[in-house]
């Protein structure tokens, strides 16, 4: 067992974990579940990693001393955890392994947990170049934007673009977020905390959906940098048009189904991070109000299968805002089509597309 004080002293900083790729990026986080009363430890790993669930389960009980049983069910994010996660006998608390911790969530549920994020290894000096290389005019004033396992690059952008002429900003985002430019699908606080005093965004990080989201929800040029791949991009002009589009067709098909009389499903999920009763119940009290039935439902996860079994063809998801952009498709495929919250408030304020507003916590 890690004795308390040495993770904060920098004996394990940028603790090297058991599996390739990977450290601990703050591994000063974990004196907390070593001083949790309890005999056992629930760890909660992302998808990729529940393979070295063996490995990362003998690292947690050697550095807290403590019982570790894992989560079977993948953790997508830090809001990942349900309330019978927190109610095994004998529980210290959740450790969730691979994501920043969100500060506002867990000390209103009664529910010990702490995510502890992991930082992807990544040759610096090969990303100094790339940034060298990339084809921006100064002067410009750029803000940074990363997720928790690229958090430490920052640092290495302020300084390369810095030297490069250019003014860098880093926004501090809304309660959910624990670093200074972090971003995560639910909340892009951090770009709208600069988004007036930007001419544009560089996010680090892998994939499309963050970069797009910041592009939807500020209306600047975002250039994205891939830190695994070395390669740059930028969110394709026209993005923003081309996804109100798709949306607004989903909510004009909606709108067409409810005029036909069909009830409107409205999802709430149990996951402690994801949970917006009170605006479930507005939109129940809305539909009311319109005489348009409304069925409330609640489960741990949202399935194609659920839907289907409570025979719906137009549902609102109040959990997660991702499900409803990016398993649009999954639930085509049953006949039901998946609105955000303020697409459904949308409809029923008759909104033009230009009113649109991404769906965040």
């Amino acid at each position: 067992m890690v004795p308390i004080g040495l993770i904060s002293k920098g004996i394990f900083h940028l603790m090297d974990l058991p599996v390739k790729g990977y450290t601990v990026g703050r591994p000063e986080l974990l004196e907390a579940p070593i001083r949790w009363k309890g005999e056992r430890i629930l760890l909660k790993l992302p998808p990729a990693l529940l393979r070295h669930s063996l490995e990362l389960s003998t690292f947690v009980r050697e550095v807290t001393g403590k019982e570790v049983i894992i989560s079977a069910r993948p953790s997508f994010g830090a809001c990942d955890i349900s309330p019978g996660e927190c109610s095994l006998e004998g529980l210290a608390g959740v450790l969730d392994l691979g994501h920043a911790p969100m500060p506002t969530v867990y000390s209103r549920r009664g529910c010990r947990a702490l995510s502890v994020p992991l930082e992807a290894v990544v040759d610096k000096g090969v990303l100094e170049k790339v940034l060298e290389s990339i084809p921006l005019k100064s002067p410009a004033t750029v803000g940074l934007l990363t997720t928790a396992q690229h958090l430490s690059l920052l640092k290495v952008a302020e300084k390369v673009l810095g030297r490069r002429g250019f003014r860098v900003l880093v926004g501090r985002g809304g309660k959910r977020l624990f670093f200074p430019g972090q971003v995560l699908g639910c909340d892009l606080s951090a770009a709208r905390a600069v988004r007036d005093d930007v001419d544009l965004f560089l996010y680090i990080g892998t994939g499309q959906f963050h970069p797009r989201g910041v592009a939807l929800s500020t209306g600047k040029r975002v250039l994205t940098l891939d830190p695994l791949t070395g390669l740059w991009g930028e969110v394709e002009e026209g993005e923003r048009e081309r996804f109100i589009r798709r949306r607004y067709g989903a909510m004009m098909m909606a709108k067409e189904l409810i005029e036909a009389g069909e009830p409107v499903g409205i999802y709430m999920s149990n996951l402690l991070g994801q949970r917006r009763e009170a605006l479930a119940y507005e939109i129940r009290d809305r539909l009311l109000e319109r005489g348009i039935e409304a069925l409330l439902f609640q489960s741990e996860l949202l399935t194609p299968g659920q839907v289907r079994d409570l025979s719906l063809k137009v549902l609102v998801n109040t959990a997660c805002p991702r499900i409803a952009v990016d398993d649009y498709p999954l639930y085509s495929e049953v006949a039901a089509i998946l609105l955000t919250p303020l697409e459904m408030i949308a409809i029923l304020e008759e909104k033009p597309p230009e009113d649109y507003v991404l769906d965040e916590f």
